[in-house]
């Protein structure tokens, strides 16, 4: 019953609006009538400056100024008389020459910020002012008792109506002064404070005094709002705006105990197809947008609100209309509709309209006028997009609508908590088996043979070709999961192999025509692709679902043999998107970490699942590179690269935990392992161009050897180091877990330091020299304990042997680094030594003359004496001789020359 009254009450607005529409168009044609007499006058005035510059005669020279070169005279030309007054291009047809000089443009004069302030601020604040003060009248008037509640509602709504003819009454009066340009923004600020009192005393007469009843009181806002929107025409967009935004709060502010879902659709399709009218009319294009929200805001709330029954009907209709309002009345799809605001809100539309379908299916659980309503929804998308060329991308969200209803058919019920985990998509549909295969094979065929016969008719063959190569294997995934629940199953996988078959016939019959027209050569890599895309679902039916991204990785040599022979840039989009699958898949996926592997260290089922696609990236990469290198290229390279290590790391972490990947330790002897090999795996790079662009590689390596880096740093040496926490280091000495986790990055830190200087990348490379001495230093304390501690470190004080057992290590460290450091002649080796000499002499004499006793403190202080001794004399007898040599060697080269040497 409501619903009819509120539709009456709409038709009783649309009536009575229909003189003040007449009234305001009368209005807005005046208005323009006085605006073109404006632009006349200022033109006028331009024309005079034009010619009083024109007639201005030419000075003399000033006294004493030097005379100009006499000029060849030329012959005179006749010349026609004009008459005076006449504009410029009457003279020069007449004869007459003018100046560019002499007929200066009239500037328009900026807008001071004086002018800003006072024309624009000032007046919209005023206009603010001007609400709130009515606002704090009413509310005194209120608290007093002056008046009673029909007088209140009275007073506000005179005075709407009141600010409304004072804005006209202002508008009406600035048309008759001499235009300067700028904008008057105080009608504007007036009509909106009218409108703005307007609302609130019906709103107060309805929800605080109730005077009106909800139809009366809708009616009435309804009237409110419309009005303000055709004030729009006369006072700017500021006015639509607040119109349609009142509009679309009027259904919100008038509620009744029983709602009409088709009524409060109605009307707010009329508020939705009046904005957009609108916007058409008058070029708004932004308020596609506040439209678009508001007609989505409604559509959820009344699926929030309403029974399946009451919503079918209503919402169906009105999503099969929404599209059409921004697509046609917004003139988004003519042949001069521009890429604006106006077409990326048509596309919003068309967008919001298949996914409210969607869920209206889902609501309806599948329900064949639901079902209906969401294939004439994609059927009027795909029309459009044959009929208008300028939107034939509608037909991609055509055939996902279709997708994604035949993969959420009929779901049943969301099960509770107590089922665990949730696996919607691989529920089968309560209906029959039959029906759904029915009408998925159908969809299948529609979209796959359609967009087939079509190539030849539309002006974008690819676009096309991409439907009918994708939707059939889409439907195909979505009922293989739903009734397979992603199992291996043959019949299938001969079902991906014939569409994959199909898909082959395609390209070969568009190969002769495709080598004559680039469109064509897309189409038939659409084409290509769904060829390898059937057969990687062949081969993931034909055995695991872990299968999968090892099939998509397959693709991409495929698309790279493929592109060498029909060379077109979307095998290269294609080969990004699917490498960007398949490392998301196997890079950013927790659950790979879940699936059952063979115990075997190394040989297992990691070596296909990351070895066999870090091969596919590289000789895909290698394939694409013959043509040409670009972003794809490095994409497949640096997945490449990404792959091999998390196959090493992935690999270790097996080995490590004895068969498995989850629920171990990530102990001290994996975590040396996995830096060692990082570290590795950098060092190679670093070295090595491995047919890898330069680029990539830099990056790469930089990379891995700064995590490498930060993993030694804070996981071994600090948050997991032996003397801080309970870490098994192993029984057996040398060989134990301290070997990979400390010495072996000492000596790649080494090697990095050597490559870095070899480089002349001196910082970097003093860095790394730095972390190798003290990687080596910390070993050999740690080996050093784990000598006299056993298995762990932190346990036990150090005894006095292993106090002097620490002197002699480092003291045999440094000597070493030293004796090397002569060897290669390398002075930062020497130096080195040096300083870990001095490191064992202040411990000497700091803390082993107190702590240590007996013939440890004897061999202590012999065994440093002798070494510094032994040392200074080797350092005397090789170091300096050869300073020394070389000094000579440098004098006597000059002695002949500068002197006698001595």
């Amino acid at each position: 019953m409501y619903g009819l009254l509120i539709l009456l009450g709409v038709l009783i607005v649309v009536e009575v609006l229909g003189l003040p529409v007449l009234v305001v168009l009368y209005l807005s044609e005046r208005s323009r009538v006085a605006e073109r007499l404006n632009a006349l006058t200022l033109e006028l005035a331009r024309l005079r400056t034009a010619l009083a510059g024109a007639n201005v005669p030419v000075s003399e020279p000033a006294p004493g100024a030097a005379a100009a070169p006499a000029a060849t005279p030329r012959p005179a030309t006749p010349a026609v008389p004009a008459p005076t007054g006449a504009p410029a291009a009457a003279r020069e047809w007449a004869g007459a020459k003018p100046s560019r000089a002499a007929t200066p443009t009239p500037a328009v004069p900026r807008e001071s910020l004086e002018e800003r302030v006072m024309r624009r601020w000032a007046v919209w604040l005023g206009g603010v002012a001007l609400a709130f003060g009515a606002y704090f009248l009413v509310k005194f008037s209120i608290e007093q008792g002056w008046f009673g509640p029909a007088a209140r509602v009275t007073a506000g709504v005179v005075l709407g109506l009141g600010l409304w003819a004072l804005a006209e009454w202002v508008r009406q009066r600035d048309l008759r002064l001499p235009a300067d340009g700028a904008p008057d923004a105080i009608p504007p600020a007036l009509a909106a404070a009218g409108s703005v009192a307007l609302f609130a005393s019906l709103y107060a007469a309805h929800g605080l005094y109730h005077l009106l009843g909800p139809l009366v009181a809708f009616a009435l806002l309804a009237l409110v709002a419309a009005a303000t929107v055709l004030l729009s025409l006369l006072h700017g967009v500021f006015m639509a705006w607040l119109g349609i935004a009142g509009a679309y709060a009027v259904p919100l502010i008038v509620t009744t105990p029983n709602p009409s879902i088709a009524g409060l659709l109605g009307y707010v399709a009329i508020v939705t197809a009046g904005s957009a009218t609108l916007m058409r009319w008058r070029g708004w294009g932004w308020l596609a947008w506040l439209a678009l929200g508001g007609a989505v805001i409604w559509a959820l709330a009344s699926m929030a609100g309403a029974s399946e029954a009451e919503l079918l009907w209503p919402l169906g209709l009105y999503l099969l209309a929404l599209p059409l309002w921004f697509l046609l009345v917004a003139d988004a799809v003519g042949a001069e509709a521009a890429l604006g605001v106006r077409h990326i809100a048509a596309w919003g539309a068309a967008v919001a309209a298949a996914l409210l379908m969607f869920a209206l299916v889902q609501i309806e659980r599948s329900d064949t006028v639901a079902l209906g309503f969401a294939a004439a929804l994609s059927a009027m998308f795909a029309a459009l997009a044959w009929r208008f060329p300028r939107v034939d991308r509608l037909v991609w969200i055509s055939a996902l609508l279709q997708a994604a209803v035949i993969a959420g058919w009929d779901f049943p019920a969301m099960p509770g908590p107590e089922s665990g985990r949730l696996h919607l998509l691989m529920v089968p549909p309560t209906t029959g088996t039959g029906s759904y295969l029915t009408v998925a094979a159908t969809v299948g065929v529609v979209y796959g043979l359609g967009g087939f016969a079509l190539l030849a008719r539309v002006p974008n063959p690819a676009r096309w070709a991409i439907v009918s190569a994708a939707t059939p294997l889409l439907l195909l995934v979505a009922a293989y999961g739903r009734l397979e629940q992603f199992a291996v199953s043959l019949p299938w996988a001969a079902a991906a192999l014939g569409l994959g078959a199909l898909a082959l016939l395609a390209a070969e019959w568009l190969a002769p025509a495709a080598r004559q027209s680039l469109k064509l050569r897309f189409a038939l890599a659409a084409y290509a692709v769904a060829m390898t895309a059937g057969v990687s679902l062949a081969i993931t039916m034909t055995w695991r679902l872990k299968f999968l991204t090892l099939a998509l990785a397959l693709e991409l040599p495929a698309l790279g043999w493929i592109n060498r022979r029909i060379a077109t840039p979307a095998f290269r989009v294609i080969a990004g998107v699917v490498a960007a699958v398949v490392l998301v898949r196997l890079l950013l996926n927790p659950s790979l970490l879940e699936y059952p592997l063979d115990p075997a260290p190394f040989l297992n089922d990691l070596l296909y699942l990351y070895g066999v696609p870090a091969a596919a990236f590289g000789l895909a990469a290698w394939l694409f590179r013959q043509e040409r290198e670009d972003i794809a290229v490095l994409l497949l390279e640096a997945g490449a690269l990404a792959l091999a290590l998390a196959l090493v790391s992935l690999e270790i972490h097996h080995w490590a935990l004895g068969g498995r990947l989850t629920g171990g330790v990530f102990g001290l002897l994996e975590q040396g392992l996995q830096s060692s090999s990082w570290l590795a795996i950098a060092y190679l790079l670093a070295r090595r161009s491995l047919g890898i662009d330069d680029r990539v590689r830099e990056i790469a390596w930089r990379a891995i050897a700064s995590v490498a880096a930060l993993h030694v740093l804070l996981i071994s040496v600090v948050l997991s180091s032996p003397l801080l926490s309970s870490v098994s280091v192993g029984r057996g000495l040398i060989l134990d877990s301290l070997l990979p986790a400390y010495a072996l990055p000492a000596v790649l830190a080494a090697a990095f330091a050597r490559e870095l200087r070899a480089r002349e990348q001196t910082a970097v490379a003093i860095a790394a020299a730095v972390a190798a001495l003290a990687l080596g230093f910390f070993y050999l304390s740690l080996e050093t304990r784990h000598w006299f501690q056993g298995e762990y470190l932190n346990r036990g004080a150090p005894s006095t042997a292993e106090w002097y057992a620490y002197s002699a290590a480092w003291l045999v460290y440094g000597a070493a680094l030293l004796g090397f450091g002569i060897w290669r002649g390398d002075a930062p080796l020497r130096l080195a030594g040096l300083a870990i000499g001095a490191v064992v002499a202040v411990k000497a004499f700091g803390f082993d003359m107190a702590a240590l006793t007996g013939l440890y403190r004897a061999a202590s202080f012999l065994g440093l004496g002798a070494s510094l001794v032994a040392l200074a004399y080797l350092y005397r007898r090789l170091v300096a001789r050869v300073a020394g040599g070389e000094k000579f060697s440098s004098a006597g080269a000059a002695g002949p020359v500068g002197g006698t040497p001595r």
